[in-house]
Protein backbone atom coordinates (compact mmCIF):
# COMPACT_ATOMS: atom_id res chain seq x y z
CA UNK A 1 0.00 0.00 0.00
CA UNK A 2 1.60 3.26 -0.95
CA UNK A 3 1.05 6.49 0.45
CA UNK A 4 -1.29 9.52 0.20
CA UNK A 5 0.49 12.09 -1.20
CA UNK A 6 -0.76 14.82 1.89
CA UNK A 7 -2.06 18.48 1.43
CA UNK A 8 -2.88 20.69 4.77
CA UNK A 9 -3.55 24.52 3.37
CA UNK A 10 -5.79 27.30 3.94
CA UNK A 11 -9.46 27.48 1.40
CA UNK A 12 -9.84 30.74 -0.09
CA UNK A 13 -12.22 29.44 -3.37
CA UNK A 14 -15.76 28.97 -2.56
CA UNK A 15 -15.85 26.74 -5.54
CA UNK A 16 -13.08 24.48 -3.49
CA UNK A 17 -15.11 24.94 0.18
CA UNK A 18 -18.41 23.47 -1.92
CA UNK A 19 -16.40 20.88 -3.18
CA UNK A 20 -15.48 19.87 0.57
CA UNK A 21 -19.07 20.85 1.59
CA UNK A 22 -20.13 18.58 -0.96
CA UNK A 23 -18.13 15.39 0.67
CA UNK A 24 -18.87 16.14 4.54
CA UNK A 25 -22.87 17.09 3.28
CA UNK A 26 -24.27 13.75 5.33
CA UNK A 27 -22.21 15.14 8.86
CA UNK A 28 -24.70 16.68 11.62
CA UNK A 29 -23.26 19.88 11.34
CA UNK A 30 -24.54 20.13 8.01
CA UNK A 31 -28.10 18.85 8.27
CA UNK A 32 -29.44 22.41 7.87
CA UNK A 33 -27.66 23.42 4.56
CA UNK A 34 -29.44 21.65 1.88
CA UNK A 35 -30.04 24.01 -0.89
CA UNK A 36 -28.48 26.02 -3.29
CA UNK A 37 -29.00 29.14 -1.76
CA UNK A 38 -27.72 27.92 1.80
CA UNK A 39 -25.37 26.26 0.52
CA UNK A 40 -23.91 30.14 -0.67
CA UNK A 41 -24.95 31.64 2.06
CA UNK A 42 -23.08 29.59 4.27
CA UNK A 43 -19.79 29.00 2.12
CA UNK A 44 -20.27 32.93 1.67
CA UNK A 45 -20.29 32.92 5.69
CA UNK A 46 -17.51 31.21 6.55
CA UNK A 47 -14.72 32.77 4.04
CA UNK A 48 -15.49 36.10 4.94
CA UNK A 49 -15.78 36.48 8.59
CA UNK A 50 -13.35 33.25 9.22
CA UNK A 51 -10.69 31.10 7.82
CA UNK A 52 -11.09 27.74 6.55
CA UNK A 53 -8.38 24.98 6.82
CA UNK A 54 -8.54 21.61 4.85
CA UNK A 55 -6.22 18.29 5.04
CA UNK A 56 -6.77 16.09 1.60
CA UNK A 57 -5.24 12.98 0.97
CA UNK A 58 -4.42 12.65 -2.79
CA UNK A 59 -6.46 15.34 -3.69
CA UNK A 60 -9.48 14.15 -1.52
CA UNK A 61 -10.51 16.05 0.87
CA UNK A 62 -10.29 14.22 4.17
CA UNK A 63 -11.00 16.60 7.38
CA UNK A 64 -11.27 20.85 7.41
CA UNK A 65 -11.98 22.98 10.15
CA UNK A 66 -13.55 26.79 10.16
CA UNK A 67 -12.87 29.23 12.32
CA UNK A 68 -13.56 32.65 12.89
CA UNK A 69 -11.27 35.60 14.31
CA UNK A 70 -13.66 37.77 15.23
CA UNK A 71 -12.83 38.60 18.81
CA UNK A 72 -9.69 40.72 18.49
CA UNK A 73 -10.02 42.18 21.83
CA UNK A 74 -9.54 38.87 23.77
CA UNK A 75 -7.47 37.74 20.91
CA UNK A 76 -9.58 34.30 20.84
CA UNK A 77 -10.68 32.39 17.89
CA UNK A 78 -13.76 30.55 17.61
CA UNK A 79 -13.80 27.15 16.11
CA UNK A 80 -16.95 26.35 14.44
CA UNK A 81 -16.56 23.00 12.29
CA UNK A 82 -14.26 20.41 12.93
CA UNK A 83 -15.24 17.37 10.69
CA UNK A 84 -12.44 14.54 9.93
CA UNK A 85 -13.67 11.64 7.50
CA UNK A 86 -14.87 8.38 8.98
CA UNK A 87 -12.90 6.60 6.34
CA UNK A 88 -9.72 7.79 8.24
CA UNK A 89 -9.67 5.13 10.64
CA UNK A 90 -7.07 5.12 12.99
CA UNK A 91 -5.61 7.96 10.73
CA UNK A 92 -8.13 10.83 12.65
CA UNK A 93 -6.00 11.58 15.18
CA UNK A 94 -2.57 12.47 13.31
CA UNK A 95 -4.71 14.23 10.32
CA UNK A 96 -6.72 16.49 13.08
CA UNK A 97 -3.59 17.38 14.80
CA UNK A 98 -2.20 18.75 11.32
CA UNK A 99 -5.46 20.55 10.22
CA UNK A 100 -5.03 21.98 14.03
CA UNK A 101 -1.41 22.78 13.94
CA UNK A 102 -2.13 24.76 10.57
CA UNK A 103 -4.99 26.68 11.48
CA UNK A 104 -3.12 27.89 15.16
CA UNK A 105 -0.38 29.03 12.48
CA UNK A 106 -3.31 31.11 10.66
CA UNK A 107 -5.13 32.35 13.74
CA UNK A 108 -1.96 33.65 15.17
CA UNK A 109 -1.20 35.46 11.84
CA UNK A 110 -4.32 36.88 12.03
CA UNK A 111 -3.50 37.96 15.62
CA UNK A 112 -5.10 35.84 18.07
CA UNK A 113 -3.24 34.04 20.54
CA UNK A 114 -6.08 31.56 21.87
CA UNK A 115 -8.86 29.41 20.55
CA UNK A 116 -12.40 28.13 22.08
CA UNK A 117 -14.03 25.45 20.69
CA UNK A 118 -17.82 23.99 21.41
CA UNK A 119 -18.43 20.71 22.46
CA UNK A 120 -21.43 18.52 22.80
CA UNK A 121 -21.28 17.26 26.61
CA UNK A 122 -22.42 13.71 25.97
CA UNK A 123 -19.56 13.71 23.01
CA UNK A 124 -16.61 11.53 25.63
CA UNK A 125 -14.78 10.74 22.98
CA UNK A 126 -14.65 14.39 21.50
CA UNK A 127 -13.70 16.07 25.20
CA UNK A 128 -11.03 13.61 25.57
CA UNK A 129 -9.12 14.17 22.46
CA UNK A 130 -9.87 17.98 22.86
CA UNK A 131 -7.99 17.62 26.58
CA UNK A 132 -5.38 15.31 25.37
CA UNK A 133 -4.32 18.20 22.63
CA UNK A 134 -4.57 20.59 25.37
CA UNK A 135 -8.08 22.34 25.50
CA UNK A 136 -9.36 23.32 29.21
CA UNK A 137 -12.78 23.31 30.38
CA UNK A 138 -13.94 26.86 30.26
CA UNK A 139 -16.77 26.65 32.84
CA UNK A 140 -19.43 28.17 30.24
CA UNK A 141 -21.90 25.83 28.98
CA UNK A 142 -25.28 25.62 27.53
CA UNK A 143 -27.95 22.93 27.69
CA UNK A 144 -25.78 20.85 25.54
CA UNK A 145 -22.47 21.73 24.95
CA UNK A 146 -19.54 23.01 27.00
CA UNK A 147 -16.64 25.50 26.07
CA UNK A 148 -13.06 24.68 25.62
CA UNK A 149 -10.31 26.79 25.12
CA UNK A 150 -6.64 26.63 24.49
CA UNK A 151 -3.41 29.11 24.72
CA UNK A 152 -1.23 28.94 21.36
CA UNK A 153 1.35 28.56 24.25
CA UNK A 154 -0.17 25.31 25.80
CA UNK A 155 -0.79 23.38 21.92
CA UNK A 156 3.42 23.97 21.56
CA UNK A 157 4.25 21.89 24.90
CA UNK A 158 1.67 19.51 24.05
CA UNK A 159 2.57 18.93 20.76
CA UNK A 160 6.36 19.18 21.32
CA UNK A 161 6.84 22.89 18.79
CA UNK A 162 8.17 24.86 21.43
CA UNK A 163 8.79 28.48 19.81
Amino acid sequence: MSKAQVDVHEITSKEEFKVILEKFKDYEFLHDVTDDDKINAYVEKQLTYGHVIAEYHDDDPVGFISFYDNDKENKTGYISVFALSDELGFMKGKTMVRIALESFKVAKDCGLDKIKIEVDKENKVARKLYEHLGFKYTGEETDHSLFMLIGFDSLASVVGNKK
